[in-house]
């Protein structure tokens, strides 16, 4: 079956090349996992951070443009009593 060394080599390379393969093999199916796993988390705090910006971002945007319709009122009434002379309006 052998009959040189060049053919105990060429067997011991098969076996070494079939070897890797297979390493090979295993580790693409692992890292496969690894980065569904990871795209999983990122959809989960994908998902978190726009409830965050539901409950939290927004009405604060809401209550912060409220606020500064109100300081423009205030302004233009300010505004207003300047224009009459300084006099406050009567209840």
């Amino acid at each position: 079956m052998f009959t040189t060394s060049a053919d105990l080599l060429n067997l011991a390379l098969a076996i070494g090349f079939g070897l890797i393969a297979i390493f090979l093999c295993m580790v693409m199916y692992q890292l496969i996992f690894i980065l569904r796993d990871v795209s999983e988390t990122t959809k989960a705090v994908k998902h978190a951070a726009g409830q965050i910006d539901d409950l939290i971002v927004q009405p604060t945007k809401m209550l912060s443009f409220i606020f500064e319709q109100i300081k423009n009122a205030a302004g233009a009434l300010d505004i207003a009593a300047l224009i009459n002379g300084g006099k406050k309006r009567k209840k």
